[in-house]
C-alpha cells in the first residue's frame, strides 16, 4: 500500500443491483452487501501476484468462501448477512 495512489481503491456499482461495492485495486472479487451476488474486480490489479511464488496462497478463498485478504495491512472487510 505504500505507492497506492487514491484512485486505487474505488466504487463501482454491482451489475445485479446497482448497489454501491468498493474495491481495492488487487482484490479479485467482493460479495455485494445488497444483494450478495458476486462480483469481479473490473479494474484488477494483480501486482506482485502475476510473478509471486505465493500468490495462490494470497489469491484463494477463505473457508467460508469469501475472499481472502492479500494483507495483513489492510483494514478488515465488513461482514455481510445474508
Amino acid at each position: 500500500m505504500r505507492y497506492w495512489k487514491p484512485e486505487d481503491i474505488f466504487t463501482v456499482a454491482c451489475p445485479f443491483c446497482r448497489a454501491e461495492i468498493e474495491f481495492w485495486k488487487d482484490e479479485p472479487f467482493r460479495r455485494c452487501a445488497a444483494c450478495g451476488k458476486e462480483v469481479r474486480n473490473p479494474k484488477l490489479d494483480s501486482g506482485c501476484a502475476d510473478w509471486c511464488q505465493h500468490a495462490p496462497e494470497c489469491l484463494e478463498r477463505a473457508p467460508d468462501g469469501s475472499p481472502k485478504a492479500p494483507g495483513k495491512d489492510r483494514p478488515p472487510q465488513p461482514e455481510t448477512t445474508s
